[in-house]
């Protein structure tokens, strides 16, 4: 009778282990990014002024919640690491499911500025605070940068033209209208590859807002009313970034993908241009 009752609780154990398990997303399956791990070449004027990496970590759980982490770090190079010393961290805590940003963190030290923030998305309650000290409101599905990327990725480009968002940058939100231009073929120092161009145009939710307190030169350079900004994502299944391209008056800065250490196989283009 023991037996019996043993034999009948593990196969009850196992039956809701099976279900626990199959609750969870198949990570392999349905998320190809996790360990993608890429490196980009951000020029000005033309010269390479500093190294950015993007590492697509792991998943983990906050507040149990399934998320997936972003690590970008950005250090000057050459001639403008002489000039502008940058050594900035940045790592994104973005929900699994709804591809909105719950965490960020930010380790700036560059010549001007030197900050170590948490800020803290709570979408429920439309609001976001770093370190419990400046808190500002933001409306409800509201990205950072970060979680904008991969939010846009995982769209079927067939079957859009255009679509909105909005933008938190360290307060100062945007409704980000998002219109896919063109496709083309881009050369890049990684590769030559089939593209996906896209055009951000960036509206103030409040008009002549201004931020109260100095941020870094990537954050402070993200949006702007009066910016060009395009993206352009490889043409495949897998959409990976490839190049950002921000113009500001005179003034042009290009990112553009220049090593792929690890990720799903990206087919480079190898026809005419």
């Amino acid at each position: 009778m023991n037996r019996t009752k043993r034999v009948c609780f593990l196969t009850v154990l196992t039956i809701l282990l099976l279900l626990i398990v199959q609750s969870y997303p198949q990570i392999n399956d349905t998320w190809p990014y996790i360990g993608e791990l890429t490196e980009y070449t951000l020029s000005y004027f033309g010269v390479p002024a500093s190294k950015i990496c993007f590492h697509v970590v792991d998943t983990l759980r906050l507040n149990n919640r399934l998320i997936f982490q972003v690590n970008v770090a950005a250090k000057s190079i050459g001639f403008w690491s002489k000039l502008f010393k940058l050594d900035n961290i940045y790592e994104s805590y973005i929900d699994y499911h709804h591809l909105l940003p719950l965490k960020f963190s930010k380790k700036v030290r560059q010549k001007n500025i030197k900050q170590n923030w948490m800020i803290s998305f709570d979408q429920a309650n439309h609001i976001a605070q770093i370190d419990s000290e400046k808190v500002w409101p933001i409306p409800e599905n509201c990205h950072n940068f970060f979680s904008m990327i991969y939010t846009i990725r995982q769209l079927n480009f067939a079957d859009i033209d255009s679509f909105e968002l909005y933008l938190d940058v360290e307060s100062i939100v945007w409704k980000t209208v998002i219109r896919k231009i063109a496709r083309e073929i881009i050369c890049l120092p990684s590769g030559n590859y089939k593209a996906i161009r896209f055009s951000l145009d960036f509206i103030p939710v409040e008009k002549g807002k201004k931020r109260s307190w100095k941020t870094d030169l990537l954050t402070n350079r993200m949006a702007n009313e009066n910016s060009e900004l395009s993206i352009w994502f490889s043409d495949d299944a897998f959409r990976m970034m490839l190049m950002i391209e921000y113009k500001h008056s005179i003034f042009s800065t290009k990112v553009q993908l220049s090593k792929i250490y690890r990720s799903i196989s990206l087919k480079k283009y190898d026809g005419d241009i």
